[in-house]
């Protein structure tokens, strides 16, 4: 079992833990100093002597220290060995480490995740953060995980490859984990463990909250920006064709002016998605096959919808196309994330 620790201005925390690790545990240690200030080179000093500290010259991000420390364990350990995240800030207890590596034990192709119960005395911006993006990240993949922001994970090295592979040098990188996880079909599964806070603040944390917060959201808000740009141009041709179409006394106007409103905007849609907002690595015509038959379930779906409103219901067509492209926004956001555009968070070179 290795547990990996990076560490960016830590104080005695990290060296308490790392002696406690040694003197309960037979673990290895392997610790990223990342380009912590000369001050705090006493606290890696008084490390144990068995502990592997690895140096980044500059602060690179915890994703970034993660990385490296996969690197080296991929480059000198077996590959069937264990590895544990864990932070350097006493949040962890070495309990829950040891409960975490036992899982692990059972299920080395699966990612362990260390979840905190966020009830009590718990800082506001970790309890906001942690409930939002367990929302988001709910809405986003389909799958529910307790606690999204825990940095206490565990699995074989060999899952090495694909999570050194999974984009983002900061604090993105563990929601992203997250993601690719889902994406390749790898299990996750939870451990309790106690939730620790030194102070009310959680000041020992780096997490720049707006910031590194962006970072976790850009590709929702990137699919939002790419759906309301989308529906804008939908709306537009709809209610232009919905007049025109009458002009003309077409039958099925509201059908036909839907269907190619729908049309013009799937194909900019489609193209904002793919290079924009996924990165998708499938080629070009497997990806569009995919959309094609989504845009189509859901112009059906979204067709059926917009005649419940208007003829059973009696609301209008300028507002029931708003009403249902709403309802249908989360649907397509998940099966797009998932089947149309894989492996948006990977990258083949690797950081």
């Amino acid at each position: 079992m290795i547990v990996v620790i990076p560490a960016y201005q830590p104080d005695e925390q990290l060296v308490k833990l790392t002696q406690e690790l040694q003197q309960r545990t037979d673990y290895r240690v392997v610790v990223v100093n990342d380009g912590s200030s000369e001050e705090r080179a006493g606290i890696f000093a008084a490390l144990p002597w068995n502990v592997t500290v690895l140096e980044h010259e500059r602060n690179r991000g915890k994703g970034r220290a993660l990385k490296t420390a996969l690197q080296y364990i991929a480059d000198n350990c077996p590959a069937n060995e264990q590895v544990v995240l864990a932070d350097a800030d006493g949040q962890h207890a070495v309990q829950d480490i040891i409960a975490v590596g036992e899982e692990v034990k059972k299920h080395p192709s699966s990612l362990i995740l260390g979840v905190r119960r966020l009830q009590g005395e718990i800082p506001w911006r970790s309890r906001m953060g942690n409930g939002i993006t367990r929302r988001v990240f709910t809405l986003f993949t389909g799958q529910s995980v307790s606690d999204t922001q825990t940095g206490l994970r565990a699995f074989g090295a060999g899952l090495i490859p694909a999570l050194s592979a999974v984009k983002g040098e900061r604090y993105e990188y563990e929601m992203n984990m997250l993601l690719g996880c889902v994406e390749q079909r790898i299990p996750i599964h939870e451990v309790p463990i106690t939730t620790i806070y030194h102070d009310k603040d959680n000041s020992a944390s780096h997490f720049r909250y707006f910031r590194d917060s962006a970072l976790i959201y850009a590709c929702i808000v990137k699919f939002a920006g790419s759906s309301f740009l989308s529906f804008w141009v939908d709306y537009a041709a709809f209610l232009g064709l919905l007049w025109l179409t009458g002009i003309m006394g077409v039958s099925s106007a509201l059908v036909w002016s839907n269907v190619l409103a729908r049309v013009i905007s799937a194909s900019m849609n489609y193209s904002l998605n793919r290079y924009y907002v996924f990165h998708s690595s499938d080629g070009w015509l497997r990806s569009l096959s995919k959309y094609l038959v989504l845009a189509a379930g859901i112009l059906a779906v979204n067709t059926v919808l917009l005649k419940f409103f208007t003829l059973t219901l009696g609301i209008p067509g300028i507002l029931s196309k708003p009403i249902v492209e709403i309802l249908l926004f989360s649907v397509s956001l998940i099966i797009q994330r998932l089947f149309v555009f894989p492996r948006s968070h990977l990258a083949s070179s690797g950081r």
